[in-house]
């Protein structure tokens, strides 16, 4: 028996890039390519109405310094023919954007630099070893010159001689550092994770709501909440939701605006879809769409030294850069918003 045919929906490749949050309901899972698709009954069209108005209606409300620019949208998948009535699957999507409060950024500003001269510090060799450095590395220097004072004096075997001097000289200086840097790296790794961990100061974070998905595990970068039973049964699903499960995506750092979407959830609200059918018009929405939040400035202090470039042993990513300052769009009602999105679905199905 031929399965439902794949949906293809393209998404950003970059997960926290600006963008408008999008939702989309599909009626079957991924399958087979042979698939001759069929029209949604009229039970399947009112059941998907109703189950995608719920999800939609169930995603969280924007936490603490973040907002969600655009509300939820929902597009139809595909039935293949020999799908069985009622076999359905549904998928909301939504972006939510955030920004630090200007002084949670100040204060991490100051630890990041405490931390960066931490590294700087450590990377200064003890008093011997700087001897030991200064003294082969002038030893290097001097090499280099004769060879220079000997190819101005075409001779070219001496001048050859001294550079191969001077670049042996040199890898016996560069020894010493690494000799320091070695005996170091536990303490500096320490603090450089530190350093790296520190939360970004803007981010996007990507959250969907899946019913009757297939029970994705979360990867390093995502946090999820599961209800019910997942997988789904593959064949008659029969007009009921097994399982449903929220996984919230972003910056690696920001486990703690992860926690804040997922806990925006409502459990006993999405329990409901489970027991029982979807309602025939969903709760009032938590979320509303608008812009950033209006935030407090932080408080004047004297302006601080330029700092120095982060020093490392490895590679280190660039600090993120600050968010644009956007004006605050209109606050919708909600029940407006969640209307809005019933009816685009109604447009789609052809009612």
């Amino acid at each position: 028996m031929r399965r439902n045919a794949p949906v293809t929906t393209t998404f950003p490749a970059g997960h926290w890039r600006l963008g408008a949050a999008i939702a989309m309901l599909v009626l079957a899972p991924p399958a087979q390519a042979d698939c001759t698709s069929r029209e949604a009954t009229q039970a399947e069209r009112q059941y998907n109405e109703r189950l995608s108005a719920a999800l939609v209606a169930a995603m969280p409300a924007a936490p603490a310094n973040m907002w969600l620019p655009a509300a939820p949208r929902v597009a139809m998948g595909t039935l293949c023919k020999d799908t069985p009535v009622g076999d359905l699957q549904a998928n909301v999507y939504a972006r939510y954007h955030y920004r630090m409060s200007p002084a949670e950024a100040e204060r991490l500003t100051r630890e990041r630099r405490d931390l960066e001269a931490q590294m700087s510090a450590m990377k200064v060799l003890p008093p011997d070893l700087k001897r030991e450095y200064d003294a082969v590395d002038a030893q290097a220097q001097q090499a280099f010159r004769e060879a220079r004072e000997a190819e101005k004096a075409s001779n070219k075997g001496l001048a050859t001689q001294k550079y191969n001097e001077s670049s042996a000289l040199g890898a016996q200086r560069d020894a010493v550092r690494k000799r320091h840097l070695d005996a170091i790296k536990p303490q500096f790794d320490a603090v450089e994770a530190k350093w790296r961990a520190q939360p970004s100061e803007v981010g996007e974070f990507d959250v969907v709501l899946k019913a009757n998905g297939y029970d994705t595990k979360p990867a390093a970068n995502e946090l999820d909440l599961v209800l019910g039973k997942l997988p789904s049964p593959q064949v008659g699903k029969g007009f009921k939701v097994y399982g449903i499960q929220a996984v919230v995506s972003g910056p690696s750092s920001n486990a703690e605006q992860r926690r804040a979407l997922i806990s925006g959830f409502d459990r006993a609200r999405l329990q409901a879809l489970i027991d029982g059918p979807p309602p025939e018009t969903p709760a009032p929405s938590a979320w509303s769409v608008g812009g950033p939040p209006q935030m407090a400035s932080a408080p004047a202090t004297a302006p601080a030294a330029p700092a120095p470039a982060a020093p490392t042993v490895t590679a280190q990513p660039a600090a993120p850069a600050a968010a644009p300052a956007l004006a605050p769009s209109p606050q919708p009602d909600a029940t407006q918003q969640a209307k809005d999105a019933v009816n685009k679905l109604r447009g789609l199905l052809g009612r």
